[in-house]
């Protein structure tokens, strides 16, 4: 008696002895012979499905239940399966076949018992895969796409990829159609089914099929990662110059600050010092001028005069001292724009109705000193005191302009004036210092101090003290 019979008997025995709710693994069909398998033997299959084909409906993958990872059998049902997943662990019904060269399962009841999570599969190797050991398992492929082209499956549009592994080419096959645009020289990983094909009876190669879009993973070449890897390197590197920029800046204006604390402190020190001392000296000496000039009389007219003009001069005096005690205090004129300080000695004299007081100013730039700040507004105080003292002007008027010429404009210069309405003045003739005037004289001196030119003019009704600032 020939060994095949003998075995077919043994086999077709065990088929027999399998009744009732018992059932053999996976991995017992598929070591059953292509011709026993042929045979129509009835069997019950329990395992969990790995893969669902979306090439042909009904078609699915039962792999060992406590290894989904090794070769399962391929099952194509002939009732629905439209609650089957991957994951779920069934018992399958039905007759052993002879599919495309390997065992397969024609099943007649599909019993879903659970579901469970099926953990991704792991990378293979590209040998093993080229040498069909992993045939009839669900794995993972790595590459760069090749090539892409469609293909018919089954009466159903498909798509082929040709995946380059380390000089050795896969054929992948998807289930719908893909634009090679997305695909083309990208490195990727796909998983899917590893089935074998056959030609004549003989394997002659491996094809992965792919179930759902979610089973490819574009990923990074080690070009692309050590580029990424780079730039990440830049941005750390870029951050962090920004965060000692941002803490050196900060340390700036911490210093900054406490440098403005520290000058404005002596600022207030210098106010009271001056307030408490030279200001009370002032005005004491002015009240023992005023004094001797009434004790004296009509008696001798140069005297009185005399006493008369260091009066005024005192007088004057005080007014300066109490200008610059005001500055002093003032946290204005390290702060404030020069446009905003004029604007607020217009409105403090329009308030006092002394005299009619407009204000136009433009062209003034910012970033003017402290010092210069302070010498501008008191020139303008002391042309408006002029003004309304000695030429006892209504009107006064404050504009500001960019400078004429636009070579001087671009350096940033502009011109202030003070204009009156009062009697006509001119600075030449006007009493200086030699008759205890020092008005002119001081605002001379403050234009010196701070680098702009001063100048006094007349237009039709119209005096005025022209500055030019250059910053």
């Amino acid at each position: 008696m020939r060994p095949f019979p003998i075995i077919l008997a043994v086999v077709l025995a065990a088929f027999a002895s399998v009744g009732g709710n018992e059932y053999i693994w996976p991995s017992e069909v598929l070591a059953l012979p292509s011709e026993v398998a042929a045979t129509g033997g009835v069997v019950s299959v329990r395992g969990i499905v790995t893969f669902m084909s979306g090439l042909e409906p009904n078609r699915f993958v039962v792999a060992p239940e406590d290894h989904p990872n090794l070769r399962g059998v391929e099952v194509v049902s002939s009732v629905p399966c439209e609650d089957l997943t991957c994951g779920a662990v069934v018992l399958v019904s039905g007759v052993t076949t002879n599919r495309n060269g390997a065992v397969s399962l024609n099943a007649t009841t599909v019993d879903i018992l659970r579901v469970e999570d099926v953990k991704p599969p792991r990378v293979a190797k590209q040998a093993d895969y080229r040498r069909g050991l992993l045939d009839g398992r669900v794995i993972a492929l790595e590459g760069t796409v090749r090539e892409v082209r469609p293909v018919s499956s089954g009466g159903a549009h498909a798509t082929e990829i040709l995946l380059l592994m380390d000089g050795y080419t896969a054929t992948v096959r998807f289930p719908w159609e893909i634009d090679d645009d997305d695909f083309l020289g990208e490195p990727v990983r796909i998983s899917g089914f590893a089935r074998t094909v056959f030609k004549d009876g003989k394997r002659v190669d491996s094809l992965l099929e792919v179930e759902k879009a979610e089973d490819i993973v574009f990923r990074r070449s080690k070009t692309a990662l050590r580029v990424l890897l780079v730039a990440s390197i830049l941005q750390v590197a870029v951050l962090a110059c920004i965060s000692a920029g941002l803490l050196v800046l900060w340390l700036r204006v911490r210093r900054e600050k406490r440098e403005a604390e520290v000058v404005a402190a002596e600022r207030r020190r210098m106010a009271a010092d001056l307030h408490d001392t030279i200001e009370q000296h002032l005005a004491g000496a002015r009240i023992l001028l005023a004094t001797a000039e009434e004790r004296i009389g009509g008696g001798d007219e140069s005297a009185a005069k005399m006493l008369s003009m260091a009066g005024e001069v005192l007088g004057n005096a005080k007014r300066e001292i109490r200008d610059v005690i005001l500055n002093l205090r003032s946290e204005d004129m390290m702060t404030r724009p020069l446009a905003d300080l004029v604007a607020s000695v217009a409105k403090e004299l329009d308030e006092r109705g002394v005299a009619r007081t407009r204000c136009r100013l433009r062209g003034i730039p910012d970033g003017l000193s402290a010092g210069v700040k302070a010498d501008l507004v008191a020139v303008v105080q002391q042309a408006v005191t002029n003004a309304i003292s000695h030429g006892k002007a209504k009107n006064i008027v404050i504009v500001s302009d960019g400078a004429a010429d636009a070579a001087k404009n671009a350096g940033g210069r502009f011109v202030l004036r003070v204009l009156n309405d009062g009697e006509p003045f001119d600075a030449a003739k006007a009493l200086g210092p030699a008759a205890g005037h020092f008005g002119l004289a001081n605002m001379r001196l403050r234009a010196k101090r701070s680098g702009f030119s001063i100048e006094w003019t007349r237009k039709g009704k119209w005096n005025a003290v022209r500055m030019e600032v250059s910053t």
